[in-house]
């Protein structure tokens, strides 16, 4: 088992030192561990990279990719900014008479998401998915 070593001390003939990590056999780790000589690493190791994870994420930058555009990322009164040409993506659709999904980049409150319409979307626009993707692909 992995232990940091809280205080210096010896076992067997090696001298351990207060802060580092050694590799001892469990029946002896777990003794340094209840007589409060060690603890062990891996749980420092995890908060450590717990510690380092929160605080990336509290220095997000504004502009970072965002993902899928949810309905939760949208308020009332924001403005969605297409950012560059839509693409077709065929990920989503379950069987080959499933019609691929327009996807088009988009900027809201200052994040880039991917905004996904499906066939279902677009339908109040009367676009023949078929030919466009045709015409585009041309």
């Amino acid at each position: 088992m992995k232990i940091r070593a809280k205080q210096d001390f010896r076992y067997e003939n090696d001298d351990l030192e207060k802060g580092e990590v050694y590799e001892l056999p469990d029946p002896k780790a777990e003794e340094a561990i209840e007589r409060g000589l060690a603890e062990r690493a891996e749980e420092k190791e995890n908060e450590a990279a717990w510690e380092g994870m929160e605080k990336r994420l509290d220095e997000e930058p504004a502009g970072q990719v965002g993902g899928w555009l949810k309905v939760g990322d949208v308020n009332e009164g924001d403005e969605i900014v297409i950012t560059g040409p839509g693409e077709w993506n065929d990920d989503f659709a379950r069987d080959e008479d499933d019609e691929p999904d327009l996807v088009l980049p988009v900027k809201v409150s200052g994040r880039e998401y991917e905004w996904r319409l499906n066939s279902t979307c677009l339908a109040p626009f009367r676009i023949d998915l078929t030919s466009a993707r045709s015409k585009g692909s041309s």
